[in-house]
């Protein structure tokens, strides 16, 4: 089944392929920030939004996929120039990694608008928030790829390893995001849940490729936050995994994202991908309510991520159809 990829964010991540670069950069003396001049608060704020969101953006905009590492570079460079005056290789990565020291200083960069410009506190609030967002769900990613396996793979013990509790609590861990996806700042409000919903379908997006006993976990939490699903099976990961969890979270975050599996589909195989889809729908749903309230920048990633979640969502309905008849 084609599957959306959603690989920033984080996230872009240090470890996905869109947040990396080869591209050199040139490499100067790091200036005072403070001796920065005055920046567009409202511009740098988007571009920050552009470069954190790595190949999501190239992809929602239609950036052909061999151009899209360039890009993200080019936007993530503007940034480390706005912030420091001079473009460094070594600011661009730490940038891109999320690093606290830098978004301290991208933050105090931000900080410097004109006497009296409105929405300060609250635009910083939406970049910090968006940045503990983005870094949770590098360090989710990063616990995922240390324990993927080929999707043919199958593993004889349900006991969980060392490595796969250690994954399987890091991928549970949604503090930060649901701290954006429910952030209260003024004109960025509909932003942050925006982000929140896209960071959320990427933390879904972690699932592939895991061993059939830790999918759960990458998803229980996000269906919760995103939909209100509940727990359909206690999830432990200091305990065996029990058959059945994979498929339970699946129609439960179906059901709860508003577009249930029909009953008339027995198969499990078939089950899987109709609840697939239909999260996505319900991922589009939440998406498609943001599109008119986000900010101007935001709305092109807005609206070209609707359409692929649709375009997804359909084409696996189309697929299980297909079988059927």
């Amino acid at each position: 089944m084609k599957t959306l990829t959603l690989c920033p964010v984080i996230i872009l991540l240090a470890g996905c392929a869109t947040r990396a670069t080869s591209q050199p950069v040139a490499t100067v003396a790091r200036p005072s920030v403070a001796a920065q001049p005055y920046v567009d608060p409202d511009a740098l704020t988007a571009q920050v939004v552009r470069c954190w969101s790595g190949g999501v953006w190239g992809d929602a905009a239609g950036v052909p996929s061999d151009e899209r590492r360039a890009a993200t570079v080019a936007v993530c460079t503007d940034v480390v120039r706005a912030i420091y005056g001079a473009a460094d290789y070594t600011r661009l990565e730490q940038l891109r990694a999320f690093e606290a020291n830098t978004v301290d200083d991208l933050l105090a960069g931000l900080g410097r608008a004109k006497h009296g410009t409105p929405g300060v506190a609250e635009r910083l609030a939406f970049v910090r928030a968006l940045a503990a967002a983005e870094r949770e769900g590098m360090w989710a990613r990063r616990a995922a790829d240390r324990i993927k396996v080929d999707l043919e793979e199958e593993r004889a013990s349900t006991k969980l390893t060392a490595d796969e509790v250690a994954a399987a609590r890091a991928l549970r861990q949604l503090e930060a995001l649901r701290g954006l996806f429910s952030l209260r700042a003024g004109r960025y409000t509909p932003d942050a849940h925006a982000l929140g919903v896209l960071l959320a379908t990427d933390r879904m997006q972690l699932a592939r490729g895991l061993p059939k006993h830790m999918k759960m976990f990458a998803v229980d939490g996000v269906y919760a936050m995103a939909f209100g699903a509940l727990a359909p099976l206690p999830l432990d990961a200091t305990s065996p995994a029990q058959p059945g969890a994979w498929l339970a979270c699946l129609l439960e975050g179906a059901r709860a994202a508003g577009h249930p599996v029909p009953t008339p589909i027995r198969d499990v195989k078939e089950q899987n991908r109709v609840a697939w889809a239909g999260i996505l729908d319900g991922f589009a749903d939440l998406l498609r309510a943001d599109v008119t309230v986000v900010t101007p920048q935001l709305r092109p990633l807005v609206e070209g991520t609707v359409r692929r979640l649709r375009a997804e969502a359909t084409g696996t309905r189309d697929y299980v159809t297909s079988l059927v008849e």
